[in-house]
Parts: C-alpha cells; sequence; structure tokens
C-alpha cells in the first residue's frame, strides 16, 4: 500500500523542527561513532554530558578557569580513549564523572598557587565573620582576614594543606585521603588538630559546623 503524503506533511518532514523531534541516537550508538573518529558524533556527546561534567569539576575545585580545563581534559580521554568505556558496567555519565573525579584530584594533589591559597584564607575570614556577627565586639573583615592568614601559617604544612583542600576544594575526608594518599584516620586526626589550633587562635566564638 502506498501512503501519500500531504505537501504540508513533506516540508514538516523535511523541515528544522521536524528533526528535532526524530530519535536522538543513543550513547552506544554515538561512541560507536567517535571510535571511528566521528567529529560530529563526539560533538553531540559533548553538547549532552559537557554542563553536567563542568558542574562536578567546579564543586571540586572552586575555580571556573580550571573546571574549564578539566571538562575539556575529560572529553580529550573521551575522545582518545572512547574504547575503555564499557556500557555494561554503566552509563556513560558515570564514567565521565569517574574520569572527571581522577583529573580534578590529580590536579589537586598539586601544592596550591599563591591564587588559590589567598581564595582559601578570605573563605576562611568570612566563615569567622559571620559567626562573629552576633557578637558585638566583631572585628572588620580586613583584620580577621589578616587573623586568619596568621593561624594558618602557624600550622603544620600538612594541617595547613588539609584544612585548604576541606574549605578551598571542598572535598570530604575520605576524597582527601584519596586525593593525598592518605589513611582516613590519619586525615581526620590531623584535620581535628587543626581546627583546635585554628580555633584556639580565631577566638571561641569561631565554631567549626561540621561542614565544609
Amino acid at each position: 500500500m502506498v501512503v501519500l503524503l500531504s505537501p504540508q506533511t513533506e516540508i514538516l518532514l523535511l523541515s528544522g523542527s521536524a528533526r528535532r523531534y526524530m530519535a536522538q541516537p543513543s550513547d552506544a550508538e554515538l561512541i560507536e561513532r567517535v571510535l571511528q573518529r566521528h567529529k560530529d558524533s563526539f560533538a553531540v556527546l559533548y553538547d549532552r554530558y559537557s554542563a553536567q561534567v563542568f558542574g562536578l569539576a567546579t564543586r571540586m575545585l572552586r575555580d571556573d578557569s580550571a573546571a574549564e580545563d578539566a571538562t575539556q581534559e575529560t572529553f580529550l580521554v573521551l575522545w582518545n580513549k572512547a574504547r575503555m568505556y564499557n556500557a555494561e558496567k554503566g552509563a556513560l555519565l558515570t564514567w565521565l564523572y569517574r574520569v572527571c573525579r581522577n583529573i580534578c584530584l590529580d590536579r589537586l594533589k598539586r601544592p596550591m598557587a599563591k591564587r588559590e591559597q589567598a581564595a582559601t584564607h578570605a573563605q576562611i575570614a568570612e566563615s569567622v565573620h559571620r559567626q562573629w556577627q552576633n557578637y558585638g565586639d566583631r572585628p572588620d573583615y580586613e583584620t580577621l582576614h589578616d587573623k586568619v592568614t596568621n593561624a594558618l601559617q602557624l600550622l603544620s604544612e600538612r594541617e595547613r594543606e588539609f584544612i585548604e583542600l576541606a574549605f578551598f576544594a571542598g572535598l570530604s575526608h575520605s576524597e582527601i585521603a584519596a586525593a593525598k594518599i592518605t589513611p582516613l584516620g590519619t586525615v581526620k586526626s590531623t584535620i581535628s588538630a587543626a581546627l583546635k589550633k585554628l580555633r584556639g587562635n580565631l577566638g571561641d566564638k569561631w565554631q567549626y559546623n561540621g561542614e565544609w
């Protein structure tokens, strides 16, 4: 049986609006094409998942520029090593998250640049300033910032590094342990000791609230 389409239907089928309603290729289909070095298929995957990957990188690195680099590096891994993805072991986005997380952890193993350290000190100063707001003797922000910088300098190198990873990178204890290849118990005890020192130098009005 021959089905005749009206001119309007034919135009609709050929238009961009109709293509938007057509079924999109699956991740598996796109990966197969990426393996054959089809750049258009790679671009579709990038458009599909780059925002989520960037979101993860931003949460871990707390720096848009560094997060953009990590996102680009993640998709470069996809382009060059797509054969490593196994659909039977999970969704593609899960695999991309894993790649991105490893890239971010690798970046966090590197010593912090002075710009990143300054941002960390500012974050801690803001935390202290907020918690001090109910007290009449609250010092100004600049004074607190200097006090935070001095207090952090009194910590050991490891204590300062772990505190900075927690405040600046927003990592949990287990993530810091993975990033620094350090036993979880050591991370917890080091951060606990560092917090006691900070509290002693910043005053008892500042209290660690248990959230990083």
